[in-house]
Parts: structure tokens; C-alpha cells; sequence
């Protein structure tokens, strides 16, 4: 037996389109990003499990993530491709960067 419902649609802006939905409990977000879109730019403190890590999963194309330590203030970069996780770590300022 299956059940197939709609996501429901949070935020429809020109450069991304932002879903949001429910499983077992925890709360997700879908991104639809377009090239050239920058996301995020914000940290968690670790107070909600489904952000203890946040977890991305990368489906199609090739983004960059810019991480900032709030307590050192050390700047980090990173590349990623298709079909990878990134963990963020508390406390670490996070946004995501979208080439195709």
C-alpha cells in the first residue's frame, strides 16, 4: 500500500522554489535552485534534531559551500558535485552556492 500526497509549496521566488514537508515526525525542506542562486547564509544551534547535523544532499549539478566558524571567524570553501552529503557543524555560519 502507498500514499502519494503534494508537497506543500513555502516559498515560490524567481530564483528558487522552496517546498516543505512531514516523515516520521521530523520536518524537511526541497530545494529547486536555479544557476547562480546563493541559500542560506544562516547556523543552527543545534536545538532541533533534523538540524543536528543539517544534511544536504546534492542531486544534480554543482554547488559550492561558503562556512564561516562564528567563534573563530575562520572562512571555509568547498566544492561538491552530484550525488554528495555535506554535514554543517553547530555554530557555523552555512550558505550554498548553485553553478548549474
Amino acid at each position: 500500500m502507498y500514499q502519494i500526497e503534494e508537497l506543500e509549496k513555502w516559498k515560490d521566488k524567481p530564483e528558487k522554489i522552496v517546498y516543505r514537508y512531514s516523515a516520521s515526525g521530523d520536518k524537511w525542506i526541497c530545494l529547486i535552485l536555479k544557476k547562480g542562486c546563493v541559500a542560506g547564509e544562516h547556523y543552527h544551534k543545534g536545538l532541533v534534531a533534523s538540524k543536528n547535523p543539517e544534511i544536504n544532499i546534492i542531486l544534480k549539478g554543482k554547488v559550492e559551500y561558503y562556512l564561516k566558524d562564528l567563534k573563530s571567524g575562520k572562512p571555509e570553501r568547498s566544492e561538491r558535485r552530484v550525488a554528495r552529503q555535506r554535514y554543517f557543524k553547530l555554530l557555523f555560519i552555512h550558505s550554498i552556492a548553485f553553478f548549474t
